[in-house]
């Protein structure tokens, strides 16, 4: 199984509606084991990471104050690729590019779910 990202947007009833279709490359956050082995890993976390560890436990919605913070780790995270990459087992560009390319695609429905018209956008990870 593999972790999904969409941007997405609550409608009038409070019910959220997905923008992203499933399994196109921009909504690839990893694999299910990714929950844990990156986003909850240890070294995430001794990062500082608050919001992407959450998603050991469970599916991730962040909208509000919340996807701001997680637009703050996913850069984080990015700026420390290197670094971050090797302490989970993957050395060089090769490492980089893997987790760059998911922890990108988080940024990119960041914007999306900020730029829907409706103004109560969100990212869902799961």
């Amino acid at each position: 199984m593999s972790l999904n990202i969409s941007a997405y947007f609550r409608d009038k009833s409070n019910k959220v509606q997905l923008l992203d279709k499933p399994g196109a490359p921009e909504t690839l956050a990893g694999f299910e084991d990714y929950r844990e082995k990156f986003y909850g890993s240890g070294v995430v976390q001794s990062l500082g990471c608050e919001v992407l560890p959450k998603l050991a436990k469970g599916d991730l919605y962040a909208e509000g104050a919340e996807l701001d913070a997680l637009e703050r780790e996913v850069r984080l995270l990015l700026g420390k690729l290197s670094t971050l990459a090797e302490s989970l087992g993957w050395s060089g560009k090769e490492g980089q590019d893997h987790y760059g390319f998911r922890l990108n695609n988080i940024l990119r429905a960041v914007e999306r779910a900020r730029n829907h018209p409706s103004g109560n956008g969100g990212v869902y990870i799961g």
